[in-house]
């Protein structure tokens, strides 16, 4: 987090990019609500100065990275070694493109496998960079344009889709990055910018809004099918969120249109759970059923390799299958 500096008030953080470590709550209050216990007090653990001078945009943890993107200030790489004193280790502010040594501006990150892929901007145009993150040395493995700042990798695949021309990469060969699908709507498409995305097996959510001038904004959830890549990208289904049925509105004012991004979350029981964000620093909670069936984790997984013979598979599907148990066995 980044402290504030207030005028006539002096902290002992004022002004710094931190990663706060606190001990972790262990207890949970119970059902009976009548009689709360005294609350438990938690201090900093451990402080550790990050290299930015802005807030840190996103933190992701793989293993035990944390990997934090702060935009121009490029994405530090965290060992969590000692989860008590975590320590940077790296940095990464530039990145190869097309032969040249350009400096990171990162909009968004993801990991797939074991890469870590960078949504920089250069000019008008973006690029997805990836690294490695199995090597001390996080080399790069590969650069590709894509037409949007936000990108999502599908549950246990080397895939991953992008929002704007919403479209479907292979990534087993970073530095060959194939397009296997992008979505033709035949001049139908869901408006507004994209603001977050995510994935489950085979389903893309994009969170759009049409953000205007002395207007409230309207946003919009899509749902897109890409089981098939071959046939194409489906529009399973879209809704347009009417926040204006919210019992206090949004107006144009409250809104922070300039914000990049809306906390997005597509669970594995297929809920999308959004917030818009509000000049005042929180957000007006959403929460969207999706109704969406799809296969969102399997052991083994797709392409997984020396499996034993008598490994017992397990499928996880996002709502419960119908049907009688019978009928479900002599499908699978």
């Amino acid at each position: 987090m980044l402290f504030r500096s207030f005028p006539h008030v002096d902290t002992s953080n004022e002004g710094r990019s931190l990663l706060m470590v606190y001990e972790r709550a262990q207890s949970i209050t119970g059902d009976d609500l009548s009689e709360q216990p005294e609350g438990e007090k938690r201090d900093v653990v451990y402080s550790l100065p990050l290299p930015f001078d802005k807030a840190p945009e996103e933190v992701l943890v793989k293993d035990r990275l944390a990997l934090v993107a702060a935009g121009t200030d490029g994405v530090a790489v965290v060992s969590l070694a000692d989860p008590d004193r975590p320590a940077v280790i790296r940095r990464i502010t530039t990145a190869m493109v097309a032969g040249r040594n350009v400096s990171i501006n990162a909009l968004d990150i993801t990991v797939i496998g074991d890469h870590l892929h960078v949504v920089s901007i250069l000019g008008k145009r973006r690029h997805n960079l990836v690294f490695d993150l199995s090597r001390p040395s996080l080399a790069q493995l590969g650069a590709q344009d894509v037409s949007s700042e936000k990108l999502e990798g599908l549950s246990q695949q080397s895939r991953y889709a992008t929002a704007g021309e919403v479209s479907l990469f292979d990534t087993r060969q970073p530095a060959y990055q194939k397009l296997l699908s992008a979505y033709n709507g035949y001049g139908y498409t869901v408006p507004g910018k994209s603001k977050a995305v995510d994935g489950l097996g085979s389903l893309f959510a994009n969170y759009t809004r049409i953000d205007e001038p002395y207007k409230p904004p309207i946003p919009y959830l899509a749902i897109y099918d890409m089981s098939r890549p071959s046939e194409g990208i489906m529009l399973l289904d879209a809704l347009k969120v009417p926040l204006d049925s919210l019992r206090k509105p949004l107006t144009e004012n409250q809104v922070d249109i300039a914000w990049n991004s809306d906390p997005f979350l597509f669970t594995d029981d297929g809920l999308l759970i959004f917030a818009v964000t509000k000049k005042e620093g929180y957000g007006v909670l959403s929460i969207v059923d999706s109704l969406s069936q799809d296969l969102v984790w399997s052991s083994p997984a797709q392409g997984e390799t020396h499996v034993a013979r008598d490994a017992e598979i397990t499928l996880r599907f996002a709502l419960p299958l119908e049907g009688a148990s019978s009928d479900r066995k002599s499908v699978v």
